[in-house]
């Protein structure tokens, strides 16, 4: 009988640590690096911009092509499809975005990188315009977010058509 309840005490005991390890995310996201680059104001002679963001994994491990979505903050509005073709963008509430990633993701092995072109709906002027808080949402755990790792956002120089400068104003 002793060792009956024994048993089913260290079953209690060590059942919470087992479930917490399925509960663990299938790749380190803060292994994962982005990089945003303001491409082109004025993209297609129309008063857009044309942007790219960068994910690298920068893991021992590949990172999935799916069963993944990310969010971040934009204060300007994003068009859905990529110009790439390998993600989504969506609206989901105010200035929170959700990027899909499409069929033609690739699964990023150690190392990898991939660049994502999308068009906003006005041009950059400074960075204020692009991404902040990314954030990693796996299909398996939709109520759990996972912070990337380094975030990076190019030099910008912007440039578009009624672009007013200091250069402009004082000389």
């Amino acid at each position: 009988m002793l060792k009956c309840i024994s048993a089913i005490f260290l079953m209690c005991l060590f059942s919470p640590a087992k479930a917490q390890l399925h509960n663990d995310p299938v790749f380190p996201s803060k292994e994962l690096s982005v990089q945003w680059e303001a491409v082109q104001n004025d993209y297609q002679n129309k008063p857009v911009s044309l942007n790219a963001i960068t994910i690298t994994n920068n893991s021992s491990i590949e990172f999935p092509g799916r069963g993944w979505k990310m969010y971040f903050n934009s204060a300007t509005l994003i068009i859905p499809d990529a110009v790439t073709r390998n993600a989504r963008f969506d609206l989901m509430n105010g200035d929170l975005f959700r990027l899909t990633p499409a069929v033609d993701f690739p699964s990023l092995k150690p190392g990898g990188s991939v660049r994502i072109e999308f068009v906003a709906e006005e041009p950059v002027v400074n960075i204020t315009d692009g991404p902040e808080g990314l954030y990693l949402v796996w299909d398996a755990m939709p109520d759990k977010g996972f912070s990337t790792g380094t975030f990076t956002i190019h030099p910008i120089k912007p440039n578009y058509k009624g672009l007013i400068t200091t250069a402009i104003i004082y000389d």
